[in-house]
């Protein structure tokens, strides 16, 4: 824009030239902010989608999932309770993982369709392994602990396990408690 001058000749404008230019300035910056304010306002809804509602939209496909204590988790998504992840694991087993303990979730392939059980919850989910004797292994932070599953509590889930040399419980056949918010995945073995 060129600067308004009644100078002699040099750089002067019509005073409505000017105004109109001026105008045309203001027209541009009010749309860059308004196109600035929508671009925001995307971000600002898309900033709003909790992990929970990626999870369920990605229900059918395959995930690889890493813990916040590392542990590396492939499945195909089944369902999505209250605070757990199922899914089944690529040998066919049941796989849990508690969505507080999710760090990361990579989207692999779509996933072949499939019958898959309906739980309310991790608790559900774990009496269905009790129920049918399945041997489960429990990734917690500072390990993991193999067993089968004899009672699954309000708050933690009673193992007889096996010697484990990852955390240290005792021998082979004895019972231990693990409470809940521990366990970040569970594997049906």
């Amino acid at each position: 824009m060129r600067a308004f001058s009644l100078s002699d000749g040099v750089g002067v404008m019509d005073p409505i030239t000017y105004l109109d230019e001026l105008e045309s300035v203001f027209d541009a910056e009010r749309r860059a902010q308004v196109a600035g304010q929508g671009a925001d306002l995307a971000e600002a809804e898309a900033a709003t989608v909790k992990l929970e509602a990626r999870l369920r939209a990605r229900l059918g496909q395959r995930l690889r999932v890493l813990t916040r204590g590392g542990a590396l988790v492939d499945l195909l998504a089944r369902h999505l309770g209250d605070d757990v992840l199922i899914g089944q694991a690529p040998g066919g087993g049941v796989v849990m993982v508690r969505t507080a303990a999710i760090a990361v979730v990579v989207p692999q392939t779509v996933g072949e369709a499939g019958q898959a059980r309906r739980w309310r919850s991790a608790r559900a989910a774990l009496r269905d392994l009790r129920r049918r004797r399945a041997r489960v292994s429990l990734s917690l932070p500072a390990g993991s602990v193999t067993g089968t599953i004899v009672q699954v509590g309000q708050d933690y889930v009673e193992l007889a396990v096996e010697l484990s040399h990852r955390v240290p419980v005792g021998g082979g056949g004895q019972r231990v408690a693990i409470v809940l918010g521990a366990i970040e995945v569970v594997r049906e073995c």
